[in-house]
């Protein structure tokens, strides 16, 4: 929502649709923490990184993950970047 400046309800049917369509993965590993989405190695594809490993989510980097989208949005925010990769 912050990155596309959108809705929540704009935000979560583009994230659906992402991930019905392959381009994403959801994992929701903790309880009470956010639902962390992940590109695939096709949405990676898609988006010209091919080059790049999908994130191995689990329980112990679910945290440290999160932590870097919210990082990555603030600083395309702050600085005006068009996109921050990691």
């Amino acid at each position: 929502m912050a990155r596309f400046g959108v809705g929540r309800t704009v935000a979560y049917r583009r994230l659906r649709a992402l991930v019905d369509h392959g381009l994403l993965t959801r994992h929701r590993l903790v309880h009470g923490q956010p639902t962390l989405y992940a590109a695939t190695r096709h949405g990676a594809a898609w988006g010209g990184m091919s080059q790049v490993e999908p994130a191995r989510v689990g329980v112990a980097t679910i945290r440290h993950w999160t932590v870097c989208a919210r990082l990555a949005a603030i600083r395309e925010r702050e600085r005006g970047c068009r996109e921050v990769l990691g």
